[in-house]
């Protein structure tokens, strides 16, 4: 309010408690808040982003007298970075009803199977929402009685298959494995281990840092898309016929509604499953603008397939393509 520098200052360093791994940043002039429906012309936004989306979203300016005094006339812009703000955190939807949580409250169950992952540690922003195995654990054990037991997250170099028999690696940016990394990787999918890789919030950058990645690690493995029949979209008896995507997907994606997951077919079975569509948000189940990948029951329905399979889906003359 009134442009206090005070309040600015304070607020800084509640920010930094707050996400003590990210910085509050000026928003770029492209950002959809200037532009997602209507175009902004004043500018100067700030926010703390985690790769994905934006945890905050700070106005070093006042923004609100405006909005009191009903000022549009003469502060239409400030009318239009609100609207634009809406869109974006509804990803231009609308706003859950009052008291309506997208956290679900974990039931007590007995399991009837327990699936094991590890995160997967490397030199990147390799966790950028630490709530999304949690929620999807608390999903499995309240929708089928399936316990998930997540590991910290965990380095490379340390994967072991016998204790990690799936692996899973997301992020937001490019990155590159040295050759340590890939030597581990090999082992441990020799050892009978399954890489789940997916792209959170649909990075193209880290999307290309993964196919790289993929080509070192198995460069004699047979790289391409899973076949909408294939044993991973019905084992166990889920079925997935179709998928739902984001706006941010496209046009293609929502219009076909078929999951797009790619593999790596290595000595007769899928030992790499890779999204380079979003999982990863969809894991943890908000709305936001931008994000290119799978709405949250979508994204859970899969990782609840890719996680059966890799358990069981030792399957010999399998194909991915």
């Amino acid at each position: 309010a009134c442009s206090r520098g005070a309040f600015n200052s304070a607020m800084q360093k509640y920010y930094a408690r707050i996400f003590p791994k990210h910085e509050l940043t000026r928003l770029p002039g492209d950002h959809p808040i200037y532009n997602i429906h209507y175009k902004v012309h004043k500018r100067g936004l700030m926010g703390i982003s985690n790769g994905v989306r934006l945890l905050a979203v700070h106005s070093p300016a006042e923004v609100s007298l405006a909005w009191q005094m009903n000022a549009y006339a003469t502060k239409t812009d400030v009318f239009r970075l609100g609207a634009n703000i809406y869109f974006y955190v509804t990803d231009k939807g609308s706003l859950r009803n009052r008291g309506v949580s997208p956290w679900p409250t974990a039931k007590k169950f007995t399991p009837v199977t327990t699936l094991k992952v590890a995160p997967v540690k490397y030199a990147g922003n390799y966790n950028p929402e630490p709530l999304a195995w949690k929620r999807f654990a608390i999903l499995m054990g309240n929708k089928h009685r399936i316990a998930v037991d997540i590991s910290e997250p965990t380095a490379i170099t340390d994967l072991d298959a016998s204790k990690h028999p799936v692996a899973a690696i997301t992020g937001t940016a490019a990155f590159s494995f040295d050759a340590e990394d890939c030597r581990a990787l090999r082992k441990y999918i020799d050892a009978g281990g399954t890489l789940i890789i997916d792209t959170a919030g649909g990075s193209k950058a880290f999307s290309a840092s993964v196919e790289k990645a993929i080509a070192k690690i198995l460069p004699e493995g047979r790289y391409g898309s899973i076949a909408s029949g294939h044993a991973l979209y019905t084992r166990s008896g889920f079925t997935i016929k179709k998928v739902s995507y984001r706006k941010a997907a496209g046009g293609s994606a929502t219009a076909s509604r078929n999951p797009r997951l790619r593999g790596v077919l290595h000595k007769g079975r899928l030992s790499i499953i890779f999204s380079r569509d979003d999982l990863t948000a969809g894991l943890v189940g908000y709305p936001c603008w931008g994000l290119a990948g799978y709405e949250p029951d979508s994204a859970f329905e899969l990782m609840r397939n890719i996680l059966l399979y890799a358990h069981t889906g030792r399957l010999s003359g399998e194909t991915s393509q």
